[in-house]
C-alpha cells in the first residue's frame, strides 16, 4: 500500500448492505420538514425518568444524534426488542435499561423515533430528546407498537443502516396503500425537488426487528439495479448481515407507478416495504482498471480491496488499488 493512504486497515472490516448516514458529505444539516430526505441532530447522556411526546424539548435536554447507525448499534437493543414494542416510546428506557448508559444504543433508538414520530414531535426521556421525522407509526407514541407498526418502522430503520461509513442522503418512499399511511404522506407523494435530487432507485427493505430470536434473521432487502451500485452497500458476501432476496422486480409483485416504491415483497408478500432512492449509482466495472471508487457490492474482490485499503473505496481506485486487486483476488 502506498504511503499516501489514510485509514488503511490490515484486516477486513464489517461492511453491510444498504448503509445510509444522515448528513451530506460536508456534514451539513439538510433537514426538511416535508421531505423524506434525512438529517442529523446532536448526542448526549441522560437518565431513565419517563418523559413524553412534546412539541419542543425542554432547554436542559440533550438531543440524540442520528449520524449513521451501524448494525452493531441495533445489536445493543436485541435483548429488549419485544419489551420495546410492547410499551409506548416514552417507556423505552424502562423496556431497555441499556439506553440509560449506552450512546450507541441511544443512537439506534434515535432512528426508530425518527421513523415513527412526525416532524412536529419530540420524544423526551429524562435529559434526552429524540426528534421525530417521517411519522410512519405515530401510534407508538401513545401505546404499544403492533404488527404493522413494527414492520414499517423496521423497514425504515433497515433502509438507514450505515455499514460502510459513507455519508449519503436517501429519499425514503412508500407505495400508495401502505397500511396506516395516508396517501398525502410526503413519503408517498414525493416532492419535485426530492425526485430531482435523488432520481436513482437503489433498493427496497422489509422485515421485523422486534420478533424472533435475532433481528438480523428478520432483515430483508432486494436490489433494484444490479448492474450499478451505490457506495453505501457491499457485495452481499459473508461480511454482510442482510439477506438479499434478489432483484426487486423478481421478489416483489407490486410497484407504485408514481413514486417507484415496491410492495408485496418476499415470501410473505410484505406490504410494509421502504424503497430508497439515491443521487448516484456507479457502474460495476473491473477492479483491474483505474478510475473512480467502485461500490463494494459489485464483487467480492472489490469488497476485499476496499476493506483492506479504504482509500480505494473512499477516494480513488488508482494503480495501487489495481495492483492490490491482482495480488489478492487473482
Amino acid at each position: 500500500m502506498h504511503a499516501r493512504r489514510i485509514g488503511v486497515t490490515g484486516s477486513i472490516v464489517l461492511a453491510l448492505v444498504a448503509a445510509c448516514a444522515t448528513e451530506d458529505m460536508a456534514g451539513n444539516d439538510l433537514d426538511s420538514d416535508t421531505s423524506g430526505l434525512r438529517r442529523t441532530n446532536e448526542i448526549g447522556d441522560g437518565d431513565t425518568n419517563a418523559g413524553g411526546i412534546v412539541k419542543e424539548p425542554p432547554p436542559n435536554t440533550q438531543q440524540i444524534s442520528k449520524n449513521g447507525a451501524i448494525p452493531s448499534d441495533l445489536d445493543r437493543l436485541n435483548p429488549y426488542r419485544s419489551a420495546l414494542a410492547g410499551r409506548k416510546l416514552n417507556e423505552a428506557y424502562v423496556a431497555a435499561p441499556i439506553l440509560a448508559i449506552d450512546p450507541r444504543a441511544q443512537l439506534a433508538l434515535a432512528y426508530f423515533v425518527d421513523c415513527a414520530l412526525s416532524s412536529s414531535d419530540w420524544l423526551v426521556i429524562g435529559k434526552h430528546a429524540y426528534r421525530g421525522r417521517l411519522g410512519f407509526a405515530t401510534e407508538w407514541g401513545n401505546g404499544a407498537c403492533g404488527a404493522s407498526c413494527q414492520q414499517l418502522v423496521s423497514a425504515c430503520v433497515f433502509a438507514h443502516l450505515n455499514g460502510n461509513g459513507v455519508n449519503e442522503l436517501i429519499s425514503v418512499r412508500l407505495p400508495q396503500g401502505t397500511p396506516g399511511i395516508s396517501s398525502a404522506s410526503a413519503a408517498v407523494n414525493i416532492a419535485t425537488a426530492e425526485q430531482a435530487s435523488r432520481p436513482h432507485a437503489e433498493a427496497s427493505f422489509w422485515g421485523n426487528f422486534f420478533t424472533g430470536s435475532d433481528w438480523r434473521a428478520n432483515e430483508n432487502a432486494c436490489l433494484i439495479d444490479v448492474t450499478r451500485a451505490s457506495l453505501r452497500r457491499c457485495n452481499g458476501d459473508s461480511t454482510c448481515t442482510r439477506a438479499i432476496r434478489g432483484t426487486c422486480a423478481s421478489t416483489c409483485t407490486s410497484r407504485d407507478s408514481n413514486n417507484g416504491a415496491y410492495s408485496r415483497c418476499g415470501s410473505g408478500s410484505a406490504l410494509e416495504v421502504v424503497t430508497a432512492y439515491v443521487s448516484t449509482l456507479r457502474d460495476c466495472r473491473s477492479p483491474y482498471s483505474t478510475g473512480a471508487p467502485i461500490s463494494r457490492d459489485c464483487s467480492s474482490c472489490v469488497a476485499l480491496v476496499s476493506s483492506r485499503d479504504t482509500y480505494c473505496f473512499r477516494t480513488q481506485w488508482d494503480a495501487t488499488c489495481v495492483n492490490e486487486a491482482k495480488q489478492w483476488c487473482q
